[in-house]
């Protein structure tokens, strides 16, 4: 049996002394205590409980992975209470505080209805992102024009007329009207 063993299964192995690799009753007793549902179910609890999103993971995906590692941690527990479980577990996954506060704001006790709001605030927060940056953008222009039309000279007056041409002399900075050679 020892010899047939690969992978997770052969590394419990390692810690048997040789001995008790060719006694059956205690191999599998030492298969059965790591992998048995029991120890199982704790691993898949731990695993549960340290699972934080990760950050291109959308929230459809984080909750099938949450609702996925509930149903094998809770396994004798009815299917509400799992419910219940995944979300409040899915509410702990999310990195954003401002998130996270909202989503236990609103009491919300289904993981469908979580994925949903989170999803719905990862939308409007992504709008509000793209507008603000645009306007941002805006100002950029306004601030970088200023700068550029504007002469150390001239601080009272905001517009420089070094970009003007004349069309008397054709020399740029003043217009016709203003021309030295008239």
């Amino acid at each position: 049996l020892a010899t047939c063993l690969r992978g997770k299964a052969q590394l419990v192995l390692e810690k048997l002394s040789k001995q008790d690799l060719t006694d059956y009753k205690k191999l599998t007793e030492v298969l059965n205590e790591r992998f048995d549902e029991k120890h199982l179910s704790r691993m898949y609890f731990n695993e549960l409980q340290t699972r934080k999103r990760k950050i291109n993971e959308d929230f459809v995906t984080f909750s099938e992975e949450i609702e996925r590692l509930v149903r094998l941690a809770y396994l004798d527990s009815p299917e509400d209470i799992r419910d219940q479980v995944a979300c409040r577990q899915f509410i702990n996954g999310i990195e954003n505080k401002e998130l996270e506060s909202i989503l236990r704001l609103d009491r919300i006790d289904t993981l469908r209805a979580a994925v949903e709001r989170a999803t719905e605030f990862a939308s409007i927060d992504e709008l509000l992102k793209s507008k603000e940056q645009f306007f941002q953008s805006r100002t950029d222009r306004f601030h970088f024009n200023k700068l550029l039309f504007s002469h150390p000279k001239n601080q009272g007056n905001s517009y420089v007329k070094s970009h003007i041409e004349c069309f008397k002399c054709h020399s740029f900075g003043h217009y016709a009207s203003e021309c030295k050679f008239q």
